[in-house]
């Protein structure tokens, strides 16, 4: 038995393909926490990555939100009652995040 299971999940379907199997086996552990961990804002995102423009004009606050939002959606598609499900969005460096 689990007692955690952990599925980082960015909104690429790449990330999405974790969800079936996490479902088949959530019923083995204590608690599956789903964790995303939004892009930095715009500003740090501009002095890090300067050649990807699409970040501009987001705050870190509708980061935030869109990752809540994101995350309720995906909850919602577990067909399972028997665990807890918890939904988690952390800022900060992803590797780091997810690691901890």
């Amino acid at each position: 038995m689990f007692k955690k299971i952990l599925v980082p999940l960015d909104g690429s379907e790449l990330a999405e393909r974790a969800l079936p199997p996490a479902q088949v086996i959530a019923g083995q552990a204590e608690q599956l926490i789903l964790l995303n961990v939004p892009v930095a804002p715009p500003i740090v995102s501009a002095a890090l990555y300067p050649h990807d423009t699409s970040l501009s004009g987001i705050s870190a606050q509708q980061l935030q939100a869109q990752g809540a939002n994101y995350l309720s959606l995906k909850k919602a598609e577990f067909l399972t009652n028997e665990i807890a499900i918890k939904a988690e969005v952390i800022s900060g460096d992803p590797a780091s995040v997810i690691v901890d």
